[in-house]
């Protein structure tokens, strides 16, 4: 049963990853009609994380991790150590709240400019 909950941990954190370049793929070309709008729902969606002081998707993540009993590192999310471990970077809340802001004005920009 472990198993499956972490599997669900898992897809969780890699739905957040599509997530997070789904928005910064929006900078590079201008997706189609629905995909377009679904765009920008996705780019609003990150000012959610940016009041709640952290992303939902992480907070799911954190939930089903616990219920799975696997130990918890930065602060819960797989993506945030993913990204430690990557960069090197630890990313204080404050800061992460202020590149939060940025990345969502960065998902908004193309909405808001003509092509």
């Amino acid at each position: 049963m472990k198993n499956k909950i972490l599997f669900i941990a898992d897809f969780i954190f890699l739905f957040h990853v599509f997530w997070v370049l789904y928005v910064l793929g929006g900078l590079l070309f201008k997706y189609p009609g629905f995909l377009w709008d679904l765009h920008l729902l996705m780019s609003l969606g990150l000012l959610i994380g940016v009041i709640l002081n952290e992303c939902p998707l992480t907070s799911l993540e954190r939930y089903v991790r616990k219920k799975g009993g696997q130990k918890l590192v930065n602060r819960g999310s797989r993506f945030l150590e993913v990204f430690e471990k990557m960069t090197g970077i630890k990313l204080p809340n404050n800061l992460m709240r202020i590149l939060g802001f940025l990345y969502f004005l960065i998902g908004i920009m193309p909405h808001l400019v003509k092509y």
